[in-house]
């Protein structure tokens, strides 16, 4: 089973892993995000930095990172 981490913990992030909890081939570790203390926790996946993403020996990093000017 692949295990995958999510790059963003915001909107986007969150339709990633809406879009990820229907496989059953894969398991979500958590959400990367520079702002570990805003995010906290969300629902039941935790949010790490790069560090902690990379001592959990994940195999693939999803960025759902989108930055739109205004």
């Amino acid at each position: 089973m692949m295990r995958i981490a999510i790059w963003g913990a915001g909107k986007f992030g969150h339709y990633i892993k809406e879009q990820l909890d229907r496989r059953k081939d894969i398991t979500l570790i958590g959400f990367i995000d520079q702002n570990v203390q805003l995010h906290n926790e969300t629902g039941d996946l935790q949010v790490m930095t790069l560090l902690q993403a990379r001592e959990e020996n994940v195999d693939i990093i999803l960025i759902a990172v989108v930055n739109f000017p205004s």
